[in-house]
């Protein structure tokens, strides 16, 4: 996988930087370019656009009800548990449109791939990531040498295939209760949400709900 070593041309970083300016952030960039996280700041450097502070993946409850963000389109994504190449009784589930990418990108932190759900729709895997982050919040701790490493918040100090347990129980219950009351049930998230999640499960909405159905 050479992914990392992608550069782009002149009018993909007018484009990336555009895209960042209007708001996206750099992961879902780098997914849809196929690049690493630092060739998107280094376009963003070049273009002379300014970094937002405290921007983190750019997957949330909001965009997940919205349609934005990464959420704008209806894409596959893959919900997965990987562990970690370099420490040993720690695991990590994740989700990305482009997993191979993603793999690129964990700095050879990520060891063996111990399930792989594929979804229709962003918001199904997100809303189970969310599930399993919680539902595993007792064992977050993450070693100290991976402190500033992205993703270091999902890190679990737990066998992967405790993990995947965990994950495959909730996805069943997903499956069974459908994608909205699945996640007004297990999902964290506000009372203003919640009810939005019920309605739509009241409605039978499907998983995508573009902001002009909304």
């Amino acid at each position: 996988m050479g992914e990392s070593q992608r550069s782009l041309d002149s009018v993909q970083e007018a484009e990336v930087c555009s895209r960042y300016a209007a708001g996206e952030n750099t992961y879902s960039i780098s997914d849809d370019y196929d690049i690493s996280i630092v060739t998107v700041y280094k376009a963003l450097h070049r273009g002379g656009v300014e970094i937002r502070e405290g921007i983190t993946g750019g997957d949330s409850v909001e965009y997940a009800l919205t349609s934005t963000g990464h959420y704008s389109s209806q894409r596959e994504c893959s919900f997965y548990v990987f562990d970690l190449a370099n420490h040993p009784g720690c695991s990590k589930p994740g989700i990305a449109f482009n997993l191979e990418t993603r793999i690129t990108q964990s700095g050879g932190e990520y060891g063996d791939m111990h399930i792989e759900f594929t979804f229709a729709t962003r918001q199904e895997a997100f809303f189970l990531e969310q599930a399993v982050l919680d539902a595993t919040r007792g064992c977050a701790r993450c070693p100290s040498a991976l402190a500033g490493w992205a993703g270091a918040s999902e890190v679990r100090a737990m066998p992967a295939e405790d993990l995947v347990a965990i994950a495959e129980r909730l996805a069943d219950e997903m499956d069974e209760l459908g994608v909205w009351e699945f996640a007004a049930r297990y999902v964290p998230m506000t009372s203003a949400q919640r009810a939005i999640c019920q309605q739509r499960a009241l409605e039978n909405e499907p998983a995508f709900v573009s902001v002009e159905q909304d």
